[in-house]
């Protein structure tokens, strides 16, 4: 190995770039409070399932854009964790998207603040 190369290590950074946590928990917190007012109607219980769908799979895609674009994944990888956050975000109400993307994104918000500071 030469001289003046570096080794960075990956043990405090976040799996997930802040940028695409904000998307899923944006767009799951946005449809989620149509989804609460939909779900007390007939015809709002028959349309969460499609709606869900969508929801998940353009969060996924936001992810992914992001993952590859921003954060400078393999898009293996990117894949990988926008299918993770999308099926989150498909999920029926913000609870599973809030518990694992609100703690996900302090981490990030955290180590990209560390590494702006430095």
């Amino acid at each position: 190995m030469p001289k003046n190369m570096t080794l960075q290590s990956d043990a405090g950074r976040s799996p997930v770039h802040p940028l695409g946590l904000m998307a899923v928990l944006g767009l799951d917190w946005l449809w989620g409070m149509i989804e609460i007012g939909g779900s007390l109607t007939g015809a709002g219980l028959v349309a969460i399932l499609p709606l869900s769908l969508a929801i998940g799979a353009l969060a996924a895609l936001c992810v992914g854009a992001v993952q590859v674009w921003v954060a400078g994944d393999k898009p293996g990888t990117a894949l990988a964790k926008a299918c993770a956050l999308g099926l989150l975000a498909a999920l029926p109400f913000q609870v599973a998207t809030t518990a694992v993307g609100a703690p996900l994104l302090v981490w990030s918000g955290i180590r990209h603040l560390r590494q702006a500071r430095a």
